[in-house]
């Protein structure tokens, strides 16, 4: 099991007779906590766990392994300056990426990651200040991005 504070990625391993307090490593890794707010959303896709870390997105894979900008085979670029990742989901075999917007400006992007290639697949400016969350419907993928609670199909 992982989760996230707002400056540790932390793990427990599950299930067994493990106890708590002996087991839980509150601080396996750093994570950048600037601008973050303490988001650090994850989601699970294909052999990674992908966490957002304010421009990057780190990734723990099915070894436990633990990458800060991309996968053990792929160092991912990170975001532009002015965005930060805010939400992630799975999309066939990509991952779906929502950002938001550090400087206030009201044009956030959703991009696509095939989590093997060192950019981004595909970009797509959205007129809001971040993609929130994502909504799995019937086969279909929504949006659910800035202050007004818009959503945007995909």
């Amino acid at each position: 099991m992982y989760w996230a504070t707002d400056t540790n990625l932390a793990k427990k391993p599950m299930p067994g007779n493990a106890t708590w307090s002996v087991d839980a490593n509150e601080s396996y890794q750093t994570l950048t906590s600037a601008g973050t707010g303490g988001w650090h959303p994850m989601t699970k896709q294909g052999l990674y766990l992908l966490i957002g870390n304010f421009q990057q997105i780190a990734t723990v894979d099915v070894s436990g392994v633990f990458t800060a900008n991309g996968t053990v085979s792929v160092t991912l670029g990170n975001l532009e300056p002015n965005y930060r990742v805010s939400s992630l989901t799975p999309f066939s075999i990509d991952v779906l990426v929502g950002t938001a917007t550090i400087n206030g400006d009201n044009t956030c992007k959703l991009l696509r990651w095939d989590t093997y290639s060192p950019a981004y697949t595909a970009s797509i400016p959205v007129t809001e200040s971040a993609v929130n969350s994502f909504l799995l419907f019937e086969g279909n993928t929504y949006a659910q991005c800035g202050s007004a609670a818009n959503f945007y199909f995909y």
